[in-house]
């Protein structure tokens, strides 16, 4: 998808590919669970707080999710095109992926299996390393310098207090 300068940019972008590909690979990763597959892996110590922590997680990431899609009406902003980087784009570039990131990995705790915590940083590397690179060129190309000071200021995926 090229992006022509006077255009606005995608309001989807590669989100739903990347959404997708979690969501399929946390499926599969909860089927293999229930059958059984890999039950070498599975843990039963600290269950509770283990279910604690991926409730954390979830919460964390639906957090995230309404503060990028809900407070920041980042729809709106992207067919004004407006560069959004108050609220919580504030503290990560990309808080929609970020959010189904942490949804995602809170789900996979609930498996109570070992293996399958290397998932969330898979996610990662596909979402930094394959899925983003994309975006940030039409965003580069869209907003110029403006985004790149941003990008100095803000992590891309992980939320963390902005760099001065």
């Amino acid at each position: 998808m090229k992006l022509k300068q006077n255009k606005n940019l995608p309001v989807f972008g590669v989100g739903p590919f990347y959404v997708a590909i979690i969501i399929v690979i946390t499926l599969f990763a909860i089927i293999f669970n229930k059958v059984g597959f890999f039950s070498n892996f599975s843990f039963s110590k600290f269950r509770v707080a283990v279910n604690i922590l991926g409730i954390l997680i979830i919460i964390l990431g639906l957090i995230i999710w309404i503060g990028a899609v809900i407070i920041s009406k980042i729809d709106k902003n992207i067919k004004d095109n407006n560069l959004v980087v108050d609220g919580i784009y504030k503290y990560v570039r990309n808080p929609i992926y970020s959010a189904f990131l942490f949804v995602s990995s809170g789900i996979l705790l609930f498996t109570h299996n070992l293996l399958f915590l290397i998932l969330p940083i898979i996610y990662w590397i596909i979402l930094t390393q394959l899925m983003i690179h994309t975006e940030e060129k039409w965003l580069f190309t869209k907003y110029g310098d403006k985004y790149e000071d941003y990008c100095k200021k803000t992590n891309r995926c992980i939320p963390f207090f902005p760099r001065k």
